[in-house]
């Protein structure tokens, strides 16, 4: 009689949870050190099987669809490889190629290049460090029982309500193969600039450029090149006002560094800011669709006379 009790109260605890998480309002995050856990470990399980990736910071990682760049160029295979506050230092440019497929004839590398990416706070702050670090068993669980870990997770009044009170939320997914897109939800009185505030105050003026990652940036730029990888560089749009934070503030002589990853053999695409950005930096997520469709036309042009080159060869 006992056993029967306790298993009907299993399964019956078991129904009610698995109805509650369900029906739980689509992008509420209990635990966003989980959520962001399982969203990076879906990331860094991905295999040496696309055409093309791209690369950056948190302007790749939540302004970018690898979806709607997909529409537009449909023969590549394309991930989003992107981390918050990433350095494009030796380590994280080694670990993206590598998931190029070795047997595409079309190897195609997308890095936005911010003046962020070449400091030492990208160093220290790197998403990609962070998670990469975690041991490969723990990632792997992760990246393959995650999604239930945060199915099951539980979700109170309390937490929802804080939830849709709260001016800005990072939404993360956490389907395994869902991976390439995340942004935030801004509510109308969320400070438009508050991003562009903080690299003045908190960021640029606590931090140092770090010359190194230029120099490794380079070098593997020129690497790619030898190998037939074609490597197209831009500037992530976001707004005029952080654009003047950065060149007065980072250090970096943007300039200087287009002209070096040019002569290096990149490719380089200029983007407009002429996107709605929510914080002053990044992609509002109405606009992302646009944005990634309108640089994917620019990488089909840059593809395209890449053809045409390499046809006038042989």
């Amino acid at each position: 009689m006992f056993k029967e009790r306790t298993l009907f109260c299993f399964l019956l605890a078991l129904g009610i949870a698995t109805v509650i998480s369900v029906n739980r309002p689509e992008g509420i995050i209990v635990n966003k050190e989980m959520s962001e856990a399982v969203f990076y470990a879906n990331r860094l399980a991905r295999e040496a099987e696309y055409d093309m990736i791209l690369l950056g910071d948190s302007r790749t990682r939540m302004s970018l669809s690898a979806k709607y760049i997909n529409a537009t160029i449909p023969e590549y295979r394309i991930t989003n490889f992107g981390f918050v506050a990433c350095a494009l230092d030796a380590t994280y440019l080694a670990d993206a190629s590598s998931r190029l497929d070795p047997t595409s004839k079309h190897q195609v590398l997308v890095i936005g290049l911010t003046p962020l990416s070449f400091t030492e706070w990208a160093m220290q702050h790197s998403r990609y460090r962070k998670h990469h670090n975690i041991p490969y068993i723990d990632r792997y669980i992760l990246s393959h029982l995650g999604w239930l870990f945060l199915f099951f997770e539980p979700q109170s009044v309390i937490d929802t309500l804080i939830y849709l009170k709260m001016s800005s939320s990072m939404l993360f997914s956490t389907k395994p193969h869902d991976v390439d897109l995340a942004s935030y939800r801004a509510e109308p009185k969320f400070d438009p600039l508050w991003e562009v505030n903080r690299y003045r105050r908190e960021l640029f003026s606590t931090t140092d450029l770090r010359e190194n990652t230029i120099k490794e940036f380079l070098a593997a730029t020129r690497s790619w090149v030898k190998k037939g990888i074609v490597v197209i560089g831009y500037r992530p749009a976001t707004t005029d006002a952080m654009v003047e934070v950065e060149d007065q503030l980072s250090g970096l002589d943007y300039d200087k560094l287009i002209q070096d990853f040019k002569q290096a053999g990149g490719r380089w695409i200029k983007v407009e800011n002429i996107y709605h950005c929510y914080d002053g930096s990044h992609i509002h997520k109405d606009d992302i669709p646009r944005y990634s469709s309108d640089l994917a036309a620019k990488i089909a042009e840059i593809l395209a006379k890449e053809k045409e080159e390499r046809r006038a060869m042989f």
